[in-house]
């Protein structure tokens, strides 16, 4: 087993696939460290979050998407 770190950052909406998919209890993804914080030099009021986590195993899955390539519906 080889653990993977990733950090994403952006707004709650787009982070929330990717929580949504860490904690799917059909498909569990042993994670060691889950922490979702404001980044460095961050200001609240830009609303923009920090997700970092850390799985001791993961499966990639390239046909997944996280619709990433979708434009923003609230505008």
């Amino acid at each position: 087993k080889y653990p993977v770190t990733f950090t994403v950052r952006g707004d709650m909406a787009s982070l929330r696939p990717i929580l949504a998919m860490l904690t799917d209890p059909t498909r569990a993804v042993a994670l060691t460290h889950l922490a979702l914080s404001q980044p460095p030099r961050g200001s609240p009021l830009e609303g923009i979050v920090q997700l970092s986590a850390t799985a001791t195993s993961v499966v990639v899955r390239p046909e997944a998407s996280l619709e990433l390539d979708k434009e923003d519906q609230r505008q």
